[in-house]
């Protein structure tokens, strides 16, 4: 593949045209036949999706991922930085600069409109493509082909499987080696602006607040509780339906169990969504649980957590040793705590949303196919001269 097209294939991975209506606030993600792309650098849209090749967390902001962090799926942000042992199955995009500690394992592939930088002894299993720099640390590996559109530099030990492009100049280490052949790119990095889109806002919440004292049980069925606030340990019980809140806070060591053996629940909270350490969200039944969160959510230490977060707003923010089975898209930062994980369970349903109404749609009527994130075709290397 020559430099050009591979340039290409990172533009159509990235921008691309809209296909699908997957538009909230400021940018917009598309499906196409064969890909999903970012139509702007700052984005504030995502569509949210299950298997190797779907987003498992998104963010319009910066996504910083703690010191071994695990994520199945793939992940997205305007810009990112990766902890040390941090290991991303899928792939990683960012509409300016990726950065990683050492040792960190992205399994497909690394795409970034800014500069990259992968640390000592971090491993990208499929190819690399900077809008940027290019800069790859001692025993850095990229496993297919790398490009940028600016320098490559390529440290003690470091290799590149594939081919190698450069816009501007390259170092290469004595002791590190292309597999392939390294060449002058030959087309330039196109820029953008983002696109002025509507903000979505739910439904109304209600009045009030419902609290409850610690080490006690509350069971509510669908409908409108204005604030829900738990001292410790306390159980909670939804069941399949539509709820929708000011804002919710569980204290440590509650439960919140959501039965879904009658179909989907979804949860609008308003404002922000928090917990504290030591919470679990329990999901009983095939159905999944989603909760969208005008404002900010933050998951405690020790969270174990079965839900789709959605945060139209604000931030995402996950404690040590919290994990999600589930999606989390936020429209500004999402934050990773060290020893944090999110995986995206093959049988979740797809997760959008959409900017044609001024309501958040239900999972029934938002829900998508994920058709495949666009990646870069590899030839067979040439041989290393």
């Amino acid at each position: 593949m020559s430099g050009t097209r591979l340039l290409h294939a990172l533009r159509r991975s990235l921008v691309g045209r809209i296909t699908s209506g997957a538009v909230v606030g400021h940018a917009v993600f598309m499906l196409t036949a064969g890909a999903v792309g970012l139509e702007a650098p700052s984005a504030r849209a995502a569509m949210l999706g299950t298997g190797p090749d779907a987003f498992a967390v998104f963010s319009g902001g910066q996504l910083s991922a703690g010191t071994g962090v695990v994520v199945e799926g793939s992940v997205g942000a305007q810009s990112m930085w990766l902890g040390n042992n941090t290991s991303i199955s899928g792939s990683a995009y960012s509409g300016a600069a990726l950065d990683t500690g050492q040792g960190v394992a992205i399994g497909a592939d690394l795409y970034a409109l800014g500069n990259v930088y992968l640390g000592n002894n971090t491993t990208v299993g499929g190819d690399a493509a900077a809008g940027g720099n290019l800069g790859m640390g001692t025993k850095a590996a990229i496993i297919g082909n790398a490009v940028t559109a600016a320098r490559l530099s390529m440290g003690n030990k470091s290799t590149v499987g594939g081919d190698a492009w450069y816009g501007s100049d390259y170092w290469v280490a004595k002791n590190a080696d292309i597999t392939g052949s390294l060449s002058l790119l030959d087309a330039p990095v196109q820029n953008w602006s983002p696109d002025d889109l509507p903000s979505i806002t739910g439904p109304d919440p209600g009045a009030g607040t419902q609290w409850y004292a610690a080490r006690s049980q509350a069971n509510l069925d669908p409908g409108s509780f204005g604030s829900l606030s738990t001292s410790s340990a306390v159980d909670v019980s939804l069941v399949a339906g539509t709820y929708s809140f000011q804002s919710i806070w569980l204290d440590h060591h509650s439960t919140l169990t959501v039965d879904t053996q009658a179909g989907d629940a979804v949860i609008h909270v308003s404002q922000s969504f928090s917990t504290g350490q030591y919470v679990n969200i329990n999901v009983v039944g095939d159905g999944s649980l989603t909760v969208y969160v005008g404002g900010s959510v933050w998951l405690d230490h020790h969270n174990e957590v079965q839900a789709n977060f959605v945060s139209l707003g604000s931030t995402i923010g996950l404690g040590t040793d919290t994990s999600v089975q589930g999606v989390l898209w936020a429209a500004g930062d999402v934050s990773l705590g060290n020893q944090s994980q999110v995986v995206a369970p093959t049988g979740m349903a797809t997760i959008t949303t959409s900017g044609t109404s001024a309501a958040i749609p239900e999972p029934a009527t938002m829900a998508l196919t994920l058709l495949g994130i666009a990646v870069i075709t590899r030839r067979r290397p040439a041989a290393h001269r």
